[in-house]
């Protein structure tokens, strides 16, 4: 079996466990490393309106994109069916299935070009100290695990998406 294409019924027979079974649907599969304990703040910036942030956010996509963009088209050869109708759409939800590990970038890269639509992340990801900086400059959002801070979350979002921004 392939460890990068293994599908959920596969995982859960792996595992011995039903997949609607409440220890496994309320928590994550994989454990990421999390060297930092501290959860969001109730003042957390979910979006950032810096005009440095957001220029030093541009200025490193670009030389991410002209590194990756050759790379990624010469090792996965990837086709996007219907990016036309692309062209029509101001404002979504696009949902990635994470069938590897590298699709943000790939959808990024290929599909959406310099469109940036912001990426929600698990939490998890902004507790490693230089990977939290590194994301974020990506326009990665955590999604809070408390509620407070969700709803916050909730609205900051509603509020974008209105301002014809998406979300991956």
């Amino acid at each position: 079996m392939n460890k990068e294409n293994i599908t959920y019924k596969q995982m859960y027979e792996l595992i011995n466990c039903n997949e609607l079974d409440i220890n496994i649907t309320s928590k994550d599969v994989i454990k990421n490393i999390t060297p930092l304990k501290k959860d969001i703040k109730n003042n957390y910036v979910f979006y950032k309106k810096n005009i440095f942030f957001k220029i030093f956010s541009f200025i490193s996509y670009l030389i991410v994109f002209i590194l990756l963009y050759p790379l990624l088209s010469i090792y996965y050869l990837p086709k996007v069916k219907g990016k036309k109708n692309l062209k029509k759409v101001k404002n979504a939800v696009f949902i990635s299935n994470h069938s590897f590990i590298l699709d943000c970038v790939l959808l990024n890269t290929h599909v959406f070009k310099f469109r940036r639509p912001y990426m929600l992340a698990s939490i998890n990801h902004f507790k490693i100290p230089l990977i939290k900086e590194f994301i974020t400059l990506f326009k990665a959002v955590p999604i809070p695990n408390n509620l407070n801070n969700y709803r916050n979350f909730l609205q900051k979002t509603d509020e974008k998406l209105k301002n014809n921004n998406s979300l991956l």
